[in-house]
């Protein structure tokens, strides 16, 4: 068998935040929201109440109603802000429950309530409270994209997509909700229409770094390296430091053949981040392409250094070694990789490193 060869068996494509491919597969798995960044959930300012009207004298006998006290409801919603606003969300439940008691149709107290409850982890409270708030008031685009928020956390990517519309419908000016409904799309996967997501996004706000980020990464998942390259470049035209920039950029490059370019990118990545071992990893992908296996294999060992259930450099550095006769330290390397791809469950990668073993075993 010719040993040189071995390393295509494990060629994949682009690799993003699932990280589900391994040697020679582009790392696109990175903090950026990274993938996505969400404005953060502000409490709405309280609705002024309505004046209160005279009561009319019914023609006939009706089931009495519940008496609406709108003053004390303000009051209550009032204090429930206050304390959301101290970080006390327990109190600002229980005074946006009694706003509620008070005054039923009050739309933002089911809102803000949707609010606190979701930073105490009650997701599916959260989201009962966002749709009486739209039950209420569906003129509001925030119960809808918090709501959406909350189904891209859940893998609900289609529901997501139509709170985001609606939440668009109501305000088309906002950046954040066509960059939120672009992440939903990605996940589904509907790459175009992240694409013109993304997009819509920038033109509407054109120092929307981390939009600039995300229509790269689909860009790059197209195979339109050309325009991704632009694209994390004009994210660094806004901001110089933004490592996940560099190193996506380096990504392109690679695929584009540029590996010069692509090892300038993850060394500025790695100036600016130098415990970050996903650049490591990517640089040393870079490395083996062009034939040096050393600095691959210290690449590759500096990722795991910085991460040490980091499967896939296993997997890759145990590859050179084999390539290079180091056919002990092969194994070591690749069985590690296959305990740690069985612990985490990726069933495939594990039955590619099985199988590396074998070959390294005949």
């Amino acid at each position: 068998m010719n040993k040189e060869n071995s390393g295509v068996l494990f060629y994949h494509g682009l690799w993003r935040l699932a990280c589900s491919g391994w040697l020679l597969a582009a790392s696109l798995c990175f903090p950026v929201a990274s993938v996505y960044a969400q404005t953060p959930e502000a409490p709405q300012a309280p609705q002024a109440p309505e004046a209160p009207q005279a009561p009319q004298t019914p023609e006939t006998p009706q089931t009495p109603q519940p008496q609406v006290d709108q003053v004390g409801a303000k009051d209550s919603l009032n204090r429930g802000l206050a304390k959301y606003r101290n970080g006390d969300y327990g109190g600002a439940i229980a005074d946006l429950t009694e706003a509620i008691r008070l005054d039923p149709s009050l739309a933002s107290a089911y809102y803000n309530r949707g609010l606190a409850r979701r930073q105490l982890g009650d997701d599916q409270g959260a989201i009962a409270d966002y749709s009486d708030s739209i039950r209420l008031e569906a003129t509001n685009a925030d119960p809808y994209s918090s709501r959406a928020l909350i189904y891209v956390e859940q893998k609900k990517y289609r529901e997501a997509i139509d709170d985001y519309t609606k939440a668009i419908e109501l305000n088309p000016k906002d950046a954040t909700l066509y960059y939120s409904r672009g992440v939903a799309k990605n996940a589904l996967p509907d790459q175009q229409g992240a694409v013109e997501d993304y997009t819509q996004a920038i033109t509407l706000d054109p120092d929307y770094a981390t939009a600039y980020i995300n229509l790269g990464l689909s860009l790059t998942e197209q195979g339109d390296n050309s325009r991704a390259i632009g694209s994390f470049s004009q994210a660094l035209r806004i901001d110089p430091n933004l490592v996940v920039a560099y190193e996506n950029r380096g990504i392109a490059r690679r695929q584009m053949g540029d590996f010069q370019g692509a090892i300038e990118d993850y060394n500025k990545a790695i100036e600016l981040a130098p415990n970050n071992p996903s650049v490591y990893y990517n640089r040393a992908l870079v490395y083996y392409r062009q034939g040096n296996k050393q600095a691959a294999i210290a690449d590759y060992t500096q990722a795991i250094s910085l991460d040490s259930r980091f499967a896939r450099a296993y997997g890759n550095r145990g590859l050179v070694r084999y390539e290079m006769g180091s056919r002990d330290a092969a194994l070591d390397d690749v069985r590690t990789a296959a305990r740690l791809f069985s612990k985490l469950g990726q069933t495939d990668e594990y039955s590619k490193a099985v199988n590396l073993i074998r070959r390294i075993q005949q």
